[in-house]
């Protein structure tokens, strides 16, 4: 029996109700539809009940037509209902579901619906919008709807924003997986790397199938970073073998980091034959490596190259460096960070003998040679040979914290001649903190950083002695809020960040409080590394005992008073632990009223929980200094202390500007003091009210 006219009947007295039930009379589509259903009364009681209810409304006589047309609609609704078909025909398949987050009940609507809108397209603002969000709602962000977005938003076109949800996806675990999975295209673009790129951080090896099977059919980046991707299985290596035959340009040279990267006897050997006969080339693939053959490797052609150079003596200058041997130098200069070992060890030891005597031109030239273009991997960018070897040095240690790496900096250290001592001195410290007890350290340090003066008693010996402790603490930071600022500064290389870091907008966001979950927050000494494969960078950390930093070193700092070393003191800040609180809030006071420009103090101090400013703003106008009014404004709005103790101070600093005892040379900061006063006495007018 064929149906369709009922069908039609139920559309044309739907558009009945909403023309009126006047004008029925003059609807020629629903009479037609009428007469297609007469056909079908003689099969069923129903039909025929429908037919009578047809020719009523239609009827002239008709007394009710509204109710009469709701009738007709409701019944053959009901009839439509029953003849309805559910099933299809084919075999049951498992519905695709994705486990990629929960649902936030409780998120206001006008909050997630401009956070996906803001993932989801361009324009300005949209980026500011995103980042300020994820400060002040990071729970948004594990919402599967979200989740759903940002995987949208890794190819926005933005590219900053793209960069930054990167970063963030990394951190999730294999849920979002299938998400990333969904509609990968492996002839795609940009979008598709960062795809990928997030699935190799949190799977690796589980995902080799994956990378596999998009390989057959990937082109361009994609298909470069899916090469790069096979470096987690030993399964892998005939086939980057082969690639290394067929692929050309950047492919290839996917194939030889990810081969550099395998820790398998056939790795070995093929890059022990390669070194041999590319030496340069050989050891800048195996920069990032972190195979025990790969730091072999680059120690044996490390140790060739210095050699010749042990006994030379500085004076004078017998020979000029070739450039194929300074070629091979670079190269296993760019590859030693993160390097370990014996033979490793013993490349330091030469390098210590041989000081200064690699400080000659390269042949042809008249300048010093210096290793240049290091930001990559190293925060001072050049130096020569004995200013950078010592560094990598540190470095690798905050990198791997090898035992054996730090016996041989405090043995370089001690064998060392006085003049040449001091390069080497972050690199001994850092191993004294890492791998001796606190008195030990402190014994240590009582021999080389201080000396006795007759009038001053102990100090610290030299500004030099400052600047290498310096080198060692801008690495040392309480745990919870490196992760805080790593999260915000996403893949920038935070070694050369360091030394800036405390300025503005910068340093508002590090003076911000981290609150742990418990009370025993750890201290870790950490670097960075930029990869030279894909300029990713790479945090290591290591694990600091907790007495130490707030003991020794603590104290150490406040021997050196020094700006610098104050501003890395902030990172050690335990808003949970308030007697430490309360010893570093009493030292920032102190320091803030006597340097000339207090105002970075004022931020370490409010993160201390501090509540006095009393002498503070009185220091800081009276400095002579230019102030400009955009300084005023931050300084009062970053003034510790209650309304009270910000009110009195800053009328004491008007008084002294009227009377003339300070003098300021822009008379609207003057107006700025009468504003800020007058919101004080607002605010303690409405404390008191309440």
């Amino acid at each position: 029996m064929d149906i369709a006219p009922l069908y039609e009947l139920r559309v044309r007295l739907k558009n009945a109700v909403i023309s009126g039930s006047e004008l029925l009379s003059e609807d020629f589509r629903l009479e037609r539809a009428v007469l297609d259903i007469k056909p079908l009364e003689a099969a069923s009681p129903v039909f025929a009940k429908i037919g009578q209810l047809l020719s009523l409304l239609l009827s002239k006589d008709c007394k009710d037509r509204p109710g009469t047309l709701l009738d007709a609609i409701t019944l053959v609704d009901a009839v439509i209902c029953t003849q309805g078909v559910v099933s299809v025909s084919g075999e049951l398949e498992k519905i695709h579901t994705y486990n990629s987050g929960s649902a936030v009940t409780n998120a206001p609507y006008s909050v997630l619906s401009k956070l996906l809108d803001a993932l989801g397209n361009s324009g300005g603002g949209r980026y500011a919008y995103v980042i300020d969000t994820r400060k002040e709602h990071p729970e948004l962000f594990e919402d599967y709807r979200v989740k759903h977005a940002l995987v949208k938003a890794l190819g926005a076109s933005y590219a900053e924003l793209a960069e930054e949800v990167t970063s963030w996806l990394k951190e999730s675990d294999a849920s979002i997986i299938p998400l990333l999975k969904d509609g990968f295209d492996p002839k795609g673009k940009k979008e598709m790397v960062r795809r990928l790129q997030v699935i190799e951080a949190i799977a690796k090896e589980d995902e080799n199938d994956f990378y596999l099977e998009q390989l057959k059919n990937a082109q361009k980046d994609v298909k470069n970073e899916l090469i790069y991707a096979l470096r987690y299985t030993k399964q892998n290596l005939s086939l980057l073998s082969e690639l290394l035959k067929t692929e050309k340009g950047a492919a290839k040279k996917m194939a030889y980091w990810a081969l550099a990267s395998m820790e398998h006897e056939e790795a070995r050997e093929f890059w022990t034959a390669y070194v041999e006969k590319n030496p340069k080339e050989g050891i800048a693939y195996l920069a990032e490596s972190n195979a025990v053959w790969a730091s072999e490797l680059v120690a044996k052609k490390f140790k060739e190259q210095l050699e010749p150079w042990v006994s030379v003596g500085k004076e004078p200058i017998v020979g000029s460096l070739t450039k194929r041997t300074v070629e091979i130098l670079r190269a296993c200069i760019l590859a030693l960070p993160g390097k370990t070992g014996e033979s490793i060890c013993e490349c330091y030891k030469m390098a210590a003998q041989i000081g200064w005597n690699l400080d000659r031109p390269i042949e042809g030239e008249k300048v010093i040679w210096s290793v240049r273009d290091l930001m990559p991997y190293f925060y001072n960018g050049s130096g020569t040979f004995k200013e950078i070897i010592p560094q990598i040095m540190c470095q690798t240690l905050q990198m791997t914290a090898d035992q054996s790496l730090g016996e041989t900096a405090i043995e370089i250290w001690n064998t060392q001649e006085k003049s040449q001592r001091m390069r080497w001195f972050a690199s001994a410290f850092t191993a004294q903190i890492l791998f001796h007890t606190e008195k030990e350290c402190r014994e240590w340090a009582e021999h080389f950083i201080y000396k006795n003066s007759a009038i001053w008693g102990k100090v610290v010996e030299s500004q030099q002695v400052k600047q290498e402790i310096e080198k060692v603490f801008r690495h040392i930071w309480r745990e919870e809020e490196l992760s805080q600022v790593l999260k915000k500064t996403n893949a920038r290389v935070l070694q050369n960040y360091c030394s800036s870091i405390y300025y503005r907008e910068d340093m508002e966001m590090l003076s911000e409080d981290v609150i742990s979950d418990t009370k025993e927050d750890a201290y870790v000494i950490w670097t960075q590394r930029q990869s030279p494969v894909n300029g990713q960078a790479e945090t290591f950390r290591q694990s600091l005992p907790f007495s130490s930093v707030e003991g020794y070193l603590t104290d150490l700092v406040m021997d050196c008073k020094d700006r610098t070393l104050d501003m890395h003191l902030g990172h050690w800040i335990q808003p949970n632990h308030p007697e430490y609180c309360k010893r570093l809030e009493q030292y920032f006071y102190h320091r803030a009223k006597v340097v000339d420009n207090n105002l970075d103090y004022l931020r370490l101090l409010k993160k201390c929980g501090s509540t006095q400013c009393a002498g503070l703003a009185e220091k800081f106008f009276a400095s002579g200094k230019s102030i400009a009014v955009w300084e005023a404004q931050m300084y009062l709005k970053e003034l510790p202390g209650g309304w009270k103790e910000k009110l009195k101070e800053i009328q004491t600093v008007r008084s002294k500007v009227k009377s003339g005892k300070i003098k300021i040379r822009n008379s609207k900061i003057i107006d700025i003091f009468d504003t800020y006063i007058d919101e004080l006495k607002t605010i303690g007018a409405g404390e008191e009210e309440r």
